[in-house]
């Protein structure tokens, strides 16, 4: 099965190609300031500042719902599928 890549945006404007929620994630976590052991940590983290700095509740159960939670509240965008 051939995984359609996506082109998202960051909130910094950065775009980045990702074939799926985790390879996205990988990325962020790559130019995270946080030292995070894992994706769980990484996510655990990172909406952990998203409640204190900005009061928005972003789901940690699965990469999918941790990404859902960040386009709905705009800190990513996704711009259009890649072949």
């Amino acid at each position: 099965m051939v995984r359609v890549k996506e082109i998202y945006v960051l909130a910094d404007g950065e775009k980045v190609l990702a074939g799926s929620p985790e390879e996205l994630l990988e990325h962020m976590r790559s130019g995270s300031f946080d030292e995070t052991k894992d994706l769980a940590d990484y996510m655990f983290k990172f909406s952990e500042r998203c409640l204190l700095s900005m009061h928005v509740v972003v789901r940690i159960d699965t990469p999918e719902h941790f990404v859902e939670d960040l386009k709905r509240h705009g800190m990513i965008q996704d711009v259009l599928q890649a072949n």
